[in-house]
């Protein structure tokens, strides 16, 4: 590790490093460019490839520091909502870059002695097609997430619902995990499961063992009969945040794969 080289960005400090011969950012110089208040959880977002550790003489002292590569740096930048980060990038692109390239420190290939308008121009197409990678990996992680996060934040729902639902509530929730169901049907699945049972009433009950196990609920309900006398009615089976779990592990194809065998 050699050649700190800091640069002035209007009123910050951002130290560059040459690392066998290619530019590494302090990170922590980056961040407070960006206005990004906690280091460790931006290095957490980028590729380990483009993330290492060093000590950096600072004050008097040898202190560990967080550093990235220039796609790390490419990455920040794009992630960045900041209003700082579109000019950030480009005085990197059009100064920082052309700079070192200047020095001969760093090339990614192999360059000819070149003018300064052609290192400036060689420089930005490089940089240019950096960002454009990185913006394209973004756009790919941000519509796989946008994929996952029905089923994630139904998930959340199932582990941390309080109270109870009605099958027609269940069912919904399951359906939206991807669960091949709905309110008519999950009536016959939790009966072909044993939860269920049609009663004397022909009105659905659900099952001792499933209510003291914690999978199912009942709901007290009453109405009141022409004569203006409460009168109790059949009880409403509920489905419990414990019986949604267990109901989205025995649903999915393995799990009825598995319960008819």
């Amino acid at each position: 590790m050699s050649n700190i080289t800091p640069f002035s960005y209007e009123d910050h400090e951002v130290r560059v490093l040459d690392v066998n011969g290619k530019p590494w950012f302090v990170l922590a110089d980056l961040c407070k460019v960006l206005a990004l208040s906690n280091p460790a959880v931006v290095a957490k977002r980028l590729d380990k490839a483009d993330v290492c550790q060093t000590y950096i003489s600072s004050g008097g002292q040898r202190r560990a520091m967080t550093i990235v590569a220039e796609p790390g740096l490419y990455d920040v930048v794009v992630r960045s909502d900041s209003p700082a980060a579109k000019p950030f990038r480009r005085w990197v692109t059009h100064e920082v870059l052309p700079a070192i390239r200047r020095t001969g420190t760093y090339a990614t290939r192999p360059q000819p002695q070149l003018s300064g308008k052609e290192l400036l121009a060689a420089a930005v197409l490089e940089a240019a097609e950096t960002i454009k990678q990185h913006e394209a990996t973004i756009a790919q992680q941000a519509e796989d997430l946008a994929k996952a996060l029905p089923k994630a934040n139904t998930w959340d729902a199932l582990c941390s619902g309080r109270g109870d639902h009605s099958i027609t509530d269940a069912a919904k929730l399951l359906s939206s995990t991807g669960i091949a169901t709905g309110p008519r049907k999950l009536h016959k699945q939790l009966q072909d499961l044993g939860w269920i049972h049609k009663n004397q009433r022909d009105k659905w009950a659900a099952n001792q063992d499933k209510l003291n196990t914690g999978l199912l609920a009942e709901k007290v309900r009453h109405y009141i009969d022409d004569d203006g006398v409460s009168v109790l009615a059949t009880p409403q089976v509920r489905v419990t945040p414990k019986g949604l779990e267990k109901l989205r592990e025995l649903l999915t194809p393995a799990g009825l794969q598995e319960v008819l065998a």
